[in-house]
């Protein structure tokens, strides 16, 4: 992690090579936002609801009759010692459910690459009662869709797609709105981020850069609605973060340091930046510094 302290809040910033407690695997190397690669990272989502138990995401290969294999998502509950508790799968949630459409039984391998899970509280349930406290709204990558999980029937009874493509992390705000990272639905080379509304669906407000690939990260990116009514952005790619205000100012920016020895034009993925609090305890962070130049 690597600090950087402003006047009334901390950003933490997850650059490359940080472990990931839950898999013990490294996060992907950065790369410039127009350079390629084979495909979207795995999914290192994970959510908790408030009786301590931790919403995990997981996939198993399934035969789908008659030779068609696929990587099943699951949604795992597991207890504070991390001990198996439930899974839920998405395949079938989806399949016996109103939106088994979504669904091509010809496509094999990562189907769906879920890659964002979040425990409802229930402040959006007055805009959609889908949206009751314990369901569970997920990210389908490969569908270009979002959807609710009713954990109690295992099916999907709430799903929203085409305004967005290859998006990340989904967030129900205050205002009982979606903000959504949306990654490749906008024009080419450009990544947006997206307040859509749960009620009708429609894009209430956006955020993207006016030249190609000034913002662009072809996979990963996060955003994130500040008490302030700001929104901080992580663009993974480009490795920088920034805050933007409810006009698209640009208020604050940081860009990473971290870069190739061999290559510095090749910058290292910014996993995530959070926002915290200013009183937010960090004495385990005192010895560590910004690396020199």
């Amino acid at each position: 992690p690597y600090l950087d302290v402003a006047r009334t809040s901390i950003s933490i910033c997850i650059a490359s090579q940080a472990t990931n407690p839950f898999t013990g695997s490294l996060t992907a190397l950065g790369y410039l936002p127009s350079a390629k690669a084979s495909g979207p990272p795995p999914s290192m989502e994970v959510a908790a609801d408030l009786a301590g138990r931790i919403f995990s995401l997981a996939h198993s290969p399934k035969l789908i009759p008659p030779k068609n294999v696929i990587l099943e998502d699951f949604i795992v509950i597991l207890d504070s010692a991390g001990k198996e508790l439930r899974r839920v799968s998405l395949y079938e949630a989806i399949a016996n459910s109103e939106y088994s459409g979504w669904i091509d039984p010809a496509r094999g391998g990562d189907s769906f690459h879920t890659n964002t899970i979040e425990v409802l509280d229930g402040r959006a349930h007055s805009y959609s009662p889908h949206f009751r406290k314990g369901n569970v709204l997920v990210s389908l990558y490969e569908l270009d869709a979002l959807a609710v999980v009713d954990m109690h029937t295992q099916k999907v009874v709430w799903g929203l797609r085409g305004a967005f493509s290859r998006q990340h992390q989904p967030m129900v705000l205050e205002n009982g709105n979606l903000l959504l990272f949306d990654n490749q639905g906008g024009k080419p080379e450009h990544s947006r981020v997206l307040e859509i509304s749960i009620a009708t669906g429609e894009i209430v407000w956006s955020y993207e850069a006016d030249e190609p690939g000034a913002f662009y990260t072809f996979c990963c990116g996060t955003s994130q609605r500040l008490p302030n009514g700001n929104t901080l952005i992580t663009d993974t790619a480009g490795g920088t973060a920034f805050e933007v205000t409810p006009s698209k100012e640009i208020v604050w920016q940081y860009r990473s340091p971290f870069r190739a020895r061999s290559n510095p034009d090749f910058v290292a993925s910014l996993w995530e930046v959070v926002r915290l609090p200013s009183d937010f305890p960090i004495a385990w962070a005192k010895g560590r510094a910004a690396p020199r130049k």
